[in-house]
């Protein structure tokens, strides 16, 4: 039997592709990046950027499960990463945008929407993610903010 298939991970590279086309719609010049160990990307990534990253376990979705099919959401972590003061105002960088901005691009892009490219078909569910990453990880000193989509959707039982 093959192994399952990774469909967290598949979530993330949508969710990035599709923030990133959402970002370049609206002027904004920020990379956009799929990674499982966000701590790993902020030292070899320059500031600004997003990141998408698989968090938590997978949410059973009653209201998604067939008799063939299982209910399942994925939630997947959207972090804009820029430099500043330790959880203070961080200033956007050239080409950037605030942390209000931010929000409400994901928001806007995902909450209630269909996550493109991706089958079998997910809709996302945006919510604010609370505390995510540890306070000493180097990586929490360099994000802005962050926000949970999560994608949820029927799939096949055993992939």
């Amino acid at each position: 039997m093959p192994p399952p298939t990774d469909q967290h991970d598949g979530i993330a590279d949508a969710v990035k592709a599709q923030l990133a086309a959402a970002l370049a719609a609206a002027g904004v010049t920020i990379d956009c990046h799929a990674a499982e160990d966000l701590s790993k990307l902020v030292a070899v990534k320059t500031l600004p950027f997003v990141a998408c990253v698989p968090v938590g376990p997978e949410q059973e979705r009653a209201d998604w499960t067939t008799n063939a099919r299982d209910g399942i959401g994925f939630p997947v972590a959207a972090a804009y990463m820029t430099s500043g003061a330790t959880d203070g105002e961080k200033s956007p960088a050239a080409g950037g945008m605030t942390m209000t901005q931010f929000r409400r691009l994901l928001w806007a892009t995902f909450h209630n929407q269909r996550l493109a490219s991706f089958t079998p078909e997910c809709v996302c569910e945006v919510s604010s993610a609370g505390e995510i990453w540890d306070k000493d990880d180097p990586a929490h000193q360099k994000l802005q903010t962050v926000m949970i989509v999560t994608a949820a959707g029927r799939f096949p039982r055993g992939s």
